[in-house]
């Protein structure tokens, strides 16, 4: 099938957007004295850029168009109905677990849950582009030739943005995507045929329970400010090192 002018143009644009992170990896590896322009520059563009996707979600999520969603449910252990058979590729026999999410496209999410959701989208956003204001800081405090004037600082709050804002981001849309789970499986009665029904719940028809809340603690913004906290301290030493060099000066 022959490419048409779009999926070529798709393709182009995949490409460019997969160029410019090993560009900016290269110039950075060998440094020189245009990389904390080119840090900022980057900056920019990556808030431009969290900032129209986050617009464009938040249109789309609170003005009832169909939204794409992937929200938790209870494991569904795979169901074969009565009287079909399988030739198995391998004897291999699920003793536990089952699929745990769902990912749909739905219309219909109550107001209280789209806002729910809209809030941790704009949590995590926020974090983004705090993060990135962040390092444009940074880049400039580089700029006036002085990286410790603000290195350490912006370090520590980097790493304080990254923990507080990245756990509330990841709390918020847990709690979005339960409600969601219960809004869209969630029922208050009905009926099913005794040999569709082996659990005694829909289960076993193909529909799936609503997942429970679990609060899961993401690893990466405790990861991330653990990581800044040590950068911050190696700054911080070389601010006392660079204070006492232009002492003995």
């Amino acid at each position: 099938m022959v490419a048409g002018p779009g999926a070529i143009l798709v393709v182009a644009l995949v490409l460019v957007a997969m160029a410019i992170p090993v560009v900016v990896i290269i110039l950075a590896m060998r440094g020189g004295p245009h990389m904390p322009r080119i840090v900022a520059v980057v900056s920019y563009a990556v808030m431009v850029g969290i900032a129209v996707m986050s617009a464009v979600t938040a249109v789309v999520l609170m003005s009832g168009a169909p939204v794409s969603i992937t929200v938790p449910v209870s494991p569904l252990k795979p169901f074969i109905a009565t009287g079909v058979t399988l030739d198995r590729a391998a004897p291999v026999v699920i003793e536990d677990g089952g699929l745990d999410s769902a990912s749909l496209v739905v219309t219909g999410l109550p107001m209280t849950t789209r806002v729910v959701m809209l809030i941790g989208m704009l949590l995590a956003a926020a974090t983004a582009i705090a993060v990135c204001v962040v390092i444009l800081r940074l880049a400039r405090s580089v700029m006036t030739g002085n990286p410790f004037a603000l290195g350490t600082k912006a370090l520590t709050a980097t790493g304080w943005i990254l923990l507080v804002g990245g756990v509330a981001a990841s709390v918020v849309s847990q709690i979005g995507d339960v409600m969601a789970s219960w809004d869209v499986f969630g029922f208050s009665g009905g009926s099913a045929p005794g040999s569709w029904d082996p659990a005694g719940s829909f289960a076993g028809p193909g529909w799936p329970e609503p997942a429970t809340f679990g609060l899961l603690i993401p690893w990466w913004p405790l990861g991330g400010a653990l990581v800044l906290a040590l950068i911050a301290g190696v700054f911080k030493y070389g601010e006392r090192l660079h204070r006492d060099s232009e002492g003995l000066v």
